[in-house]
């Protein structure tokens, strides 16, 4: 198993993995979804593992259930609360959000990924499929920082980034 920065948005289990740098907008597309009816498992790290229901598929179980959000964000808005509400955590600066005190039906234990999005902040609108190096050029930097085994988590990304179309 290896960990993945990133969250989920999907349904009836299988989802897209959200994966991008910090502030690309990935909680607040993450925060957009699960307000409008969307299942996630959480959104910053995820554990990435081969399904225990079939060898070839993968899932993805969160580390946490929740959302870390920038005074400035929009999700604030999507969520009906405030940062003031909620200050961030001594030594963080975004808050931190528990999305499964507010959406316990929709914050899944577990979710199959069909497919990467990486989102970008202010570019053309739009879906386009990307390369696997430029998915690994966007997820490698802050995934491998939690990872205890580099070269398995770059074997797993690979395999996955197979498996599954990636979208910017």
């Amino acid at each position: 198993m290896v960990s993945v920065h990133g969250g989920t948005l999907g349904i009836d289990g299988r989802c897209v993995l959200i994966t991008a740098k910090g502030g690309s907008g990935k909680s607040s597309l993450i925060t957009a979804g699960i307000t409008r009816g969307l299942d996630t498992i959480g959104d910053d790290f995820e554990f990435l593992g081969r399904s225990p229901n079939d060898a070839k598929s993968f899932q993805l179980w969160s580390l946490y259930h929740s959302v870390k959000l920038s005074v400035d964000s929009p999700a604030w808005n999507y969520l009906g609360l405030s940062p003031e509400e909620n200050p961030p955590l001594l030594g963080m600066e975004k808050s931190l959000v528990n999305l499964l005190d507010l959406y316990p039906d929709r914050v899944l234990a577990s979710q199959q990924p069909v497919a990467i999005v990486v989102p970008t902040l202010g570019t053309r609108g739009g879906l386009a499929p990307i390369s696997a190096e430029e998915t690994l050029t966007a997820l490698l930097p802050t995934s491998m920082g939690m990872s205890t085994s580099k070269r398995g988590s770059v074997l797993a990304l690979k395999t996955l980034f197979k498996a599954c179309p990636v979208i910017p």
